[in-house]
């Protein structure tokens, strides 16, 4: 608030009395209605994997705030609470409890100010379209795209990458979850997703990323050989990042130990990892280039060539996991392998580091994961992008065998164990036979596969199986 001049008592101000320099401007104060509503704010929150989450706005009148209220619905109907608790000098919290998993959650703020006129404001997504958020994993999701924030503040607040996962998800047709990595201190990635595509274009060695890592080894962690885990995970500056901090660090952890990526600082061409791959240490900013696929990658095609302009992706190589993890991980004398090396670039016509890798492939058996050192909008063709996204989502998604178990005669009892089973799981069969009958055995085109009531076998074709 200005205040006008006084010295012992007496205004010295400029005249009329009660009006204040400013800018050489006379403004003049003066009491009148309080006609207009309270001023909202609210920072949108992002999905969460908790069941509760806390709301808070900020609501301002000159009048003071008479009431305030969140409104919400988790699916079964509206309902309204005042703040529960207060921070000064203005911001409003509300704590929302037992939230249903997989549900989408509707909430608005509504405040009315102290004033005669009792005026009132609400604060929605657009006019008339409440704020969201969801809780997940939500139904029959079981791949989660795990971004860094597309807002101020976050590491994509241009929103570059977020938009291209986006549309080469949405161009595949599966059901997706979106969880911001970067907005939580502690998370877990739920057992139910089969599937991460994660990406940094930002990488640094700070907590956020040791919580991003820490959670995807414990994905990782969590598959077996009939139902393995799949990463995909993309960044420009995770290996070069990495590089410097210590075996204990998670961020080296999960590149070296579990994405089984390898870099060096090399004084001349990197031949096995350096700089930037495209345009080398002595050029700076975007150049165009590209990357060629090798064979016998499952994402890429042998010789594929796609378009970059990129700044700065690091040059990789495949590697065994380090020894000194080797008595912390699953199979880790299993290699990763190249799937994509700089080819075409700014230096007579071809990258910096031609031939080197700028991408790894890696079939834990426990997990597979992709790794590739550029931001995909760095490709320049968004149907590359769709291309990878594809390849990665039918490598990473496991074959499927229907196993069908009959009775013959029908009377003569019943059988269990037939359904849908993964590629290289066991499938049990297990035949009972009815009063008065006796089982014999299992057979398959007429051909006796068991003579034992309880039959098992690796899942590796549809079958169909008679109990007699």
């Amino acid at each position: 608030m200005m205040l006008p001049p006084v010295e012992n008592g007496q205004y010295i101000g400029p005249e009329p009395a009660g009006n204040l320099p400013h800018n050489e401007l006379a403004i003049k104060f003066y009491v009148g209605d309080d006609n207009e509503p309270p001023i909202m704010n609210h920072q949108k929150v992002w999905n969460t994997f908790n069941d509760y989450m806390e709301l808070s706005a900020t609501i301002t009148d000159a009048s003071g705030i008479l009431s305030d209220t969140l409104y919400y619905n988790t699916g079964n109907g509206w309902q309204a609470m005042m703040h529960t608790s207060f921070e000064e000098p203005n911001i409003y919290h509300y704590l929302l409890s037992e939230l249903p998993a997989g549900a989408t959650i509707e909430y608005y703020f509504a405040a009315t100010d102290n004033s005669p006129n009792a005026n009132r404001a609400e604060l929605h997504q657009w006019q008339g379209e409440a704020l969201v958020f969801n809780t997940l994993p939500t139904a029959d999701a079981t791949i989660l795209l795990a971004m860094p924030g597309n807002r101020p503040g976050f590491q994509d607040y241009q929103n570059l990458e977020f938009p291209k996962y986006q549309a080469a998800l949405d161009a595949a047709g599966v059901n997706y979850d979106v969880f911001n990595w970067a907005a939580y201190n502690e998370y877990s990635f739920p057992e139910s997703y089969d599937i991460i595509i994660a990406y940094s274009n930002s990488t640094r060695n700070t907590s956020i990323h040791d919580t991003l890592s820490k959670a995807l080894i414990n994905f990782m962690d969590g598959g077996t050989e009939a139902m393995p885990k799949n990463v995909f995970f993309a960044s420009d500056n995770l290996p070069s990042t990495q590089h410097a901090l210590p075996n204990a660090k998670l961020l080296k952890k999960f590149f070296t130990a579990y994405l089984r990526g390898g870099y060096n600082v090399q004084v001349n061409t990197p031949y096995y990892g350096g700089p930037d791959g495209i345009a080398g240490p002595d050029l700076t900013g975007y150049h165009a280039g590209s990357i060629k696929g090798l064979p016998s990658s499952p994402i890429g095609t042998e010789n594929q060539i796609i378009p970059v302009f990129s700044d700065d992706p690091d040059v990789i190589y495949n590697r065994d996991c380090p020894e000194w993890y080797a008595n912390e991980v699953s199979n880790p004398e299993i290699s990763s392998w190249g799937s994509y090396v700089f080819e075409d670039g700014p230096i007579n016509g071809d990258a910096y580091s031609k031939g080197n890798g700028c991408a790894i492939w890696l079939d834990n058996l426990m997990y597979k994961s992709f790794f590739i050192s550029f931001d995909i909008s760095q490709f320049t063709s968004d149907a590359d992008i769709n291309t990878m996204i594809n390849q990665a989502l039918e490598w990473f998604t496991p074959e499927v065998y229907t196993i069908t178990a009959m009775a013959s005669p029908i009377a003569g009892g019943t059988v269990s164990g037939g359904g849908n089973y993964v590629a290289q799981s066991t499938a049990t069969l297990t035949a009972t036979p009815a009063t008065g009958y006796d089982f014999v055995n299992w057979t398959e085109n007429g051909d006796v596969v068991s003579t034992e009531a309880q039959y098992s076998f690796t899942v590796t074709s549809n079958r169909t199986l008679t109990a007699n």
